[in-house]
């Protein structure tokens, strides 16, 4: 980021593209680990609709 300041001028407002690896391994990392938290939480969430919109004991149990 030093360098890109100091190859403009003073008087130069444009914005200066800091994006980094780093941000771009964090940016993965999150992704990923959304993707692994909302998997097991989508069957969880399936199993506990089925439980609760049936009657029969046994698939109840299951769920």
């Amino acid at each position: 980021m030093t360098r890109a300041f100091a190859a403009r001028s003073a008087a130069d407002m444009t914005p200066v593209n800091v994006a980094s690896g780093a941000q771009k391994k964090q940016s993965e990392f999150t992704t990923a680990a959304a993707h692994e938290f909302r998997t097991p939480l989508a069957g969880l969430r399936i199993q506990v609709q089925i439980a609760a919109n049936t009657t029969d004991a046994a698939i109840r149990t299951r769920a």
